[in-house]
């Protein structure tokens, strides 16, 4: 929150602006930071989470409704019978389930009826490939805004609820909230001090310490005076004991790889991290880990550090934002011809993320 108020825009003589401000910086910046702890595959479900908090704090979600929306019909059988009488029908019984259940929400008192009165219009919902603007058209006199849409849609069709989702999130509050930030080591550097690890959770095929070091590079941290770095496994634990003990008192950064290697020495590492403190260490010293995701690592090392998700970027743009990570402007602007070399970095930067980005097809990709 500290960090929030710093970040925002000042807004001098307009109370009501400022508070806007701060409540829009606040959440980006926790957006921000709890997404760095996520794999990208989980963060649609945050951003989600978040918008619902926001919005039933704005009163202009209820409860109820977010709850139909993510149970739907929790009856055990039918309480009405299915109107649909074609054979095959085309209309199940567990979305007239759901039909039924939403007509107890408050503002849908009355849509069984209307569902059975308009029917066959309701075919195209099940058939159709987009079925959202089929949706949006059956029931915007009664029901205008996104959310209806999506509790009407969840009744039939679950396959086809995450791009409104998207969308839903993107009108509410950005679209920067449907994206995965690439990772930034530095902001993670800068929100920690000398008590706090640094770890990183890994996926396969992933290595940080090129980054890591460049990151020390840049902060005149280069090994082995400044950095030492251990790889975890049979034996290491003493080495990378001694190693700390070091840094605690030099202020050098110590990174110990493939920490669920070593679980039988994790105890130990718990110890040495509750001991650290800001009156017995180095404000230089910082503790950099990796891991692969782990049921033996330390959940007190995990609540007091700062955690960052390591894992290849998915899609084109992902791709292309990780490309451009670490060069601010002025490196783009120290070269003789920088229009040219924009360009050119950018062609680079666009045909790496596409063969990326269709490796996942196989040969088909070629």
């Amino acid at each position: 929150y500290i960090q929030s108020v710093g970040k925002t825009p000042a807004a001098p003589g307009d109370t009501e602006k400022r508070v806007m401000n701060l409540n829009e910086t606040f959440t980006e910046v926790l957006f921000l930071n709890i997404c760095r702890s996520l794999f990208s595959k989980h963060i649609l479900l945050f951003s989600f989470m978040l918008t619902t908090k926001i919005l039933i704090g704005r009163a202009e979600l209820t409860a109820p409704h977010l709850r139909f929306f993510l149970a739907g019909s929790t009856a055990l059988g039918l309480e009405e019978e299915n109107p649909c009488k074609e054979d095959p029908k085309w209309l199940d019984d567990k979305s007239w389930m759901n039909v039924l259940a939403l007509s107890k929400c408050e503002g849908f008192k009355t849509f069984s009826q209307f569902f059975k009165d308009t029917l066959p219009s309701w075919k195209a919902v099940i058939d159709n490939d987009d079925p959202a603007p089929i949706v949006k058209e059956l029931i915007m006199e009664d029901h205008d805004d996104l959310f209806s849409n999506l509790m009407v849609l969840r009744c039939f069709r679950l396959d086809k609820l995450v791009p409104l989702i998207q969308d839903f999130i993107s009108r509410k509050l950005g679209p920067q909230f449907i994206e995965s930030p690439p990772l930034d080591i530095d902001a993670a550097f800068q929100d920690a001090d000398c008590t706090m690890p640094l770890v990183f959770v890994l996926t396969p095929g992933v290595d940080p310490m090129s980054d890591l070091l460049a990151l020390g590079e840049k902060y005149g941290v280069k090994p082995p005076d400044k950095f030492g770095s251990v790889s975890l496994g049979d034996g290491q634990g003493p080495r990378a004991e001694a190693l700390i003990a070091e840094a605690v008192d030099r202020g050098m950064w110590v990174c110990l790889q493939n920490c669920h290697l070593a679980v039988s020495w994790l105890p130990v590492l718990q110890n040495l991290v509750e001991e650290l403190s800001p009156e017995t260490t180095n404000p230089n010293f910082r503790l950099w880990l990796t891991s692969c995701p782990s049921p033996s690592f330390p959940i007190s090392i995990l609540e007091k550090s700062v955690k960052m998700t390591v894992e290849p970027p998915t899609g084109i743009r992902a791709n292309i934002a990780m490309c451009y990570t670490g060069y601010d402007e002025e490196w783009f602007e120290d070269c003789r011809r920088p229009h040219e070399f924009k360009k050119m970095l950018f062609s680079l930067c666009f045909f790496h993320a596409l063969i990326r980005a269709r490796r996942k097809f196989g040969p088909l990709g070629w």
